[in-house]
């Protein structure tokens, strides 16, 4: 979740702000001007954030969350932002996107749906809370095809051995790959683009990759 929430401050100044949160989210990152010091404390079945500003807002207030929260393909996912407590009034917006998943609605109240923008699965506004939004998801399995040029080395003590291997990914990304070793032989060295680190366990060779790779 990427929450970005801004207040209105009607009247006065505002030394603290607190916001709920499920309890199955983990606060990644808070970004805000002025900020001494957050705390975040369970309180039953969800926790509260308390903001506290070195100096104390004035008229306006911008706050950005970033928070995660752990699905299982297969399984409903409810979608809970997070939200400002102690406030007259409130409104927004919230976009869906989806990656290397199929999300398909299964319950929806408190919520209009609006036009997404390019690239988003969906997008709603809502005048107030409470609003429930949960999906059914699915996972995109990524369709591998490759393309290998062996070039093979007799040398009087040793054979070696090099795959220039070329990799297709489609549908949905992949983050490692796993190839297995020809029987006898050793791994040297494993290079290419993007790759982070590689390792030969059990009979398999694993390369993990620094970034998604479609």
């Amino acid at each position: 979740y990427t929450t970005q929430i801004r207040y209105d401050i009607l009247q006065g100044t505002a030394p603290r702000l607190t916001l709920a949160m499920p309890a199955t989210h983990a606060l990644t990152r808070l970004v805000g001007e002025q900020i001494r010091d957050w705390q975040l404390k369970p309180e039953g079945e969800r926790q509260v954030l308390t903001v506290e500003f070195i100096k104390p807002p004035e008229k306006s207030c911008l706050l950005t969350l970033y928070s995660e929260q752990t699905v299982e393909a297969g399984a409903p996912a409810r979608l809970d932002p997070p939200q400002p407590l102690e406030i007259e009034r409130e409104s927004g917006s919230l976009t869906l996107i989806a990656e290397d998943m199929v999300a398909e609605t299964e319950s929806l109240t408190g919520l209009r749906q609006v036009n997404a923008t390019a690239g988003a699965l969906a997008a709603y506004r809502f005048n107030g809370r409470p609003f429930t939004l949960a999906l059914k998801l699915k996972r995109i399995e990524p369709i591998l095809t490759a393309a290998d040029r062996v070039s093979v080395r007799l040398e009087e003590t040793r054979l070696l051995i090099a795959h220039s291997l070329t990799l297709a990914v489609e549908k949905a990304g992949i983050y490692a790959v796993e190839l297995v070793p020809q029987a006898g032989l050793t791994v040297a060295e494993v290079r290419g683009e993007g790759i982070e680190d590689w390792k030969v366990s059990d009979g398999k060779l694993k390369v993990n990759f620094a970034a998604r790779v479609l």
